[in-house]
């Protein structure tokens, strides 16, 4: 390497991302930027992680470039080596008086202004040379007002928005489909009602349900719709195609098509044919009720590593020495504010706030969240503690070793976050291969079963993670498989369910293969020029939907799947590691 080069590494939180094209865009687009040595973009997650070279590039050039792609970007941390936290001030404040504030200050490694939030500073430190307390004290002292911010709850708080957009968007949807439903599927094959109402003339050959079908069509197309023309303009921007461009030229052809409907009949006495609003308007509802459940299950996705988070307790009881070094009183103050060397508190039945080593008491502590071992582990001088593990009976005095991205459990949703990260271009390739119904290796597949949260990081990296159902649920999100009961005979049922479901995927690959080969021309009117047959759209679209009907139908059959009977003459006593 490059002793000039100065390598951070950063992670990045991106909202607006649709479909897989969307991060496979923002990952081929940053790696494209000088300077940049690493890149990779989850979908699921939501977040980047990116590795750059801070000589050539700046953090807020890359925060510039992502929103410059119409998306928008938030920093969540910098540096593999470093601890960060942030910080919310009043009001906005230039860097450089920041720089000037804190730059004297030993141990401050980066400054950054969230750009989302300019109020929001994101403060990287060494902890073995200055601490938070310190750096708030340095920032209030020069008449700044500062409170820290939850890093995680703010990323929990942009995924909930994302979820509650959509699901306003489709509720608002909702109040134009369902009469529009009504007039297109239901009253116009009621005769009185079609014959006095809908077919009546406003002018020439326009009718009355036309008119109502466009007025309750248009604020769909461009009000509740818009989103998709603008997902459409970022795709087309940056010279690629998502789904919102799909919706937006399908949607876009039934509702103009329509309008010109609209005209010739109203312009004719003559001209009738038939308009097609109720298509966009019903496309548009569908869509939207898919991207809130796909936003509701990305926000599912890290529900485990929330909870873990605030297993740790929120304050911690700081000890308070003499000069003699004897304990002369204590202050709660928040567990994020703990430094490097301070000795903290533990009282029985309380949670462990900190990372650290005994230096005072003796007891017994649960760490079977972490380890997944169920027997209380005993805690004298000199051993080590986890934050977030529960303490027995006794007091225990803990000089804190370890804060902030340093810690075990920071460390292990580290890891497993980036595993999910990691993941997506194997995914696309397992995505490729499925195309052509070929399974993925000539080899050996590693499994890795396991139970506690020391065991996720293998779980999430192994090509099957098995997690035992009674395990810890940081343990149970990063596995593939989670056993229902802890015993080893499911891991040989969960192999044989999984062949069984595999073939089952072929073969419905086959069936909508061979449907669609068959029913897509059909529905395009290939033959049309030769027979003089069509199939109306509405039709193609029950069509459609019959097909997968029919293979959901054919996934269904697998709730009859029986565990192999060679599992009856089999016993599982006990296993042993030597």
């Amino acid at each position: 390497m490059d002793k000039s080069s100065d390598v951070r590494s950063c992670r990045v939180h991106i909202q607006g991302m649709t479909c897989t094209a969307c991060s496979t865009t923002i990952e081929s687009s940053l790696r494209n930027i000088n300077g940049v040595r690493f890149a990779a973009v989850g979908l699921a997650t939501q977040v980047a992680e990116i590795e750059y070279d801070a000589n050539m590039v700046a953090l807020n050039q890359l925060i510039q470039a992502i929103d410059d792609m119409g998306f928008e970007a938030s920093i969540i941390s910098t540096g593999e080596n470093t601890t960060n936290f942030h910080l919310k001030l009043e009001s906005p404040v230039e860097k450089e008086l920041l720089q000037t504030i804190l730059g004297k200050l030993q141990g401050i490694q980066d400054i950054e202004i969230d750009q989302s939030d300019k109020t929001t500073l994101v403060i990287s430190y060494s902890p073995d040379v200055i601490g938070p307390r310190k750096i708030i004290s340095a920032v209030e002292s020069s008449g700044l007002k500062a409170s820290l911010v939850d890093e995680r709850e703010k990323e929990a708080r942009l995924k909930n928005s994302d979820v509650r957009s959509y699901y306003r968007s489709f509720l608002w949807s909702l109040v134009f489909a369902i009469p529009m439903l009504l007039l297109s599927m239901v009253f116009m094959y009621i005769p009185s009602f079609k014959a006095g109402f809908l077919d009546k003339k406003v002018v020439n050959m326009l009718s009355v349900g036309e008119v109502l079908r466009c007025a309750l069509s248009t604020p769909v197309q461009f009000i509740i719709g818009w989103r998709f023309y603008v997902g459409a303009y970022k795709a087309v921007k940056l010279r690629s195609t998502n789904m919102d461009c799909l919706v937006a030229v399908g949607t876009n052809t039934s509702y103009f098509y329509s309008i010109y409907v609209i005209v010739r009949s109203s312009t004719s006495k003559r001209f009738d044919n038939e308009d097609f609003f109720e298509t966009a308007t019903m496309l548009i509802s569908l869509i939207l009720l898919g991207k809130y459940l796909v936003a509701l299950a990305k926000g599912k996705t890290s529900d485990a590593i929330s909870k873990l988070v605030k297993l740790t307790p929120e304050m911690a009881r700081l000890a308070v020495f003499d000069d003699s070094g004897r304990v002369i009183g204590e202050e709660t103050i928040d567990r994020r504010l703990v430094e490097k060397g301070d000795v903290v508190k533990v009282l029985p039945g309380e949670k462990v706030s900190v990372d650290g080593t005994v230096v005072m008491g003796e007891s017994h502590v649960d760490e079977s969240m972490v380890t997944g071992e169920s027997r209380r582990v005993r805690k004298r001088v000199g051993d080590e503690v986890i934050g977030g593990t529960m303490n027995g009976s006794g007091v225990l005095h803990v000089r804190v070793t370890c804060i902030g991205s340093e810690t075990v459990l920071a460390r292990i949703i580290q890891l497993v976050e980036g595993a999910q990260i990691g993941k997506a271009p194997v995914q696309k390739l397992a995505d490729r291969i499925s195309k052509y119904f070929v399974p993925v290796k000539e080899g050996f597949i590693v499994a890795m079963v396991g139970d506690g949260i020391n065991d996720s990081p293998a779980l999430a990296v192994a090509d099957v993670g098995v997690a035992i159902g009674a395990g810890s649920d940081i343990a149970i999100e990063a596995a593939n498989v989670v056993l229902m009961r802890s015993s080893l005979e499911g891991v040989i049922t969960a192999i044989d369910l999984s062949r069984k479901t595999f073939n089952r995927i072929k073969l419905n690959y086959v069936w909508a293969l061979a449907y669609n080969v068959m029913a897509i021309p059909l529905a395009a009117g290939a033959f049309f020029p030769f027979t003089g047959f069509r199939v109306p759209p509405w039709i193609a679209g029950a069509a459609m939907g019959a097909s997968s009907v029919s293979v959901v139908c054919s996934s269904l059959l697998l709730k009859y799947y029986r565990r192999p009977s060679d599992l009856d003459l089999l016993e599982f006593h006990e296993v042993k590691v030597e």
